[in-house]
């Protein structure tokens, strides 16, 4: 991602499954630089997923959706996907 992002490379979209301790920042801030209209992210912490969640939103994207998965029923572990949009 930083080569391509170095080289001014754009992506329409950008997937992301974080661990538990969310994404990097310096993830993020490449992603932006690559300006995709749509992020999808998924994350496995509702903490971190929230503190990502404002640095892409500092950054110009808008939360459109956040739909929980009970990835494992009878445990308290989920996952949630998100979709952000880059904002007009």
């Amino acid at each position: 991602m930083n080569r391509l992002a170095k080289n001014n490379e754009n992506a329409s979209v950008i997937i992301a499954t974080a661990s538990k301790k969310g994404l990097l920042k310096g993830f993020i801030e490449v992603s932006v630089k690559m300006q995709p209209r749509e992020f999808i992210y998924l994350s496995f912490n509702p903490d971190t997923l929230v503190c990502d969640l404002k640095l892409f939103k500092q950054n110009g994207y808008e939360t459109k959706a956040i739909t929980p998965i009970d990835v494992a029923p009878q445990t308290p572990d989920m996952m949630c996907i998100c979709r952000l949009d880059k904002e007009n």
